[in-house]
């Protein structure tokens, strides 16, 4: 059964010392770890469902861990992130300055293992040459 993150507070970290917290830290990042890894694992829709369900449990996880977090500054930790934690937060302070995602077909249906090592190239000269001489004789057909 899940609950609220007020309610993990009272019952989990509520009087702790840093390093008792700390602890908890510890666990509550092992757990995400599982579940980002069931959750990318080709197998996560093949098995029965299990409530809550992963997505579930992963996303009270982060809350929970958000509350560890303010529960080991309140007592007088140094919280220092992972290098993991680092790129994310980097990560996510880029998202705003995106404006493009340039997908091709050919990214999606050549079957390659590392589906987005193709999304990012430039698109082939032979395609562009191709669709302009297509244009030209279209254009001199009318």
């Amino acid at each position: 059964m899940m609950m609220s993150s007020e309610s993990f507070y009272e019952e989990n970290l509520k009087g702790w010392s840093t390093e008792e917290i700390s602890a908890q830290i510890d666990g509550l990042r092992r757990e995400i770890a599982e579940l980002k890894a069931a959750l990318r694992s080709p197998d996560n829709y093949s098995e029965p469902q299990i409530m809550p369900s992963n997505d579930v449990r992963l996303a009270m996880a982060l809350d929970y861990f958000d509350v560890a977090k303010t529960a080991f500054i309140a007592a007088g930790g140094k919280f220092s992130p992972t290098d993991d934690e680092n790129k994310a937060i980097e990560f996510d302070s880029k998202l705003d300055s995106l404006t493009d995602i340039n997908l091709t077909i050919e990214s999606f249906f050549r079957g390659d293992e590392n589906l987005y090592s193709n999304c990012f190239r430039k698109p082939r000269r032979r395609y562009a040459q191709a669709f302009s001489a297509t244009r030209q004789r279209a254009k001199t057909k009318l």
